[in-house]
């Protein structure tokens, strides 16, 4: 699956500029189906 969007915001000093990113990590989803001790 997929984690929510994160939004970077990016801004410059003394330029007026701003970027925005949208930024979704990927992770795995690990089902434990038995723990082995």
């Amino acid at each position: 699956g997929r984690h929510k969007k994160v939004k970077i915001l990016k801004f410059k000093r003394r330029k007026h500029h701003m970027k925005q990113m949208g930024h979704r990590q990927w992770f795995t989803e690990v089902k434990i189906t038995g723990i082995k001790a």
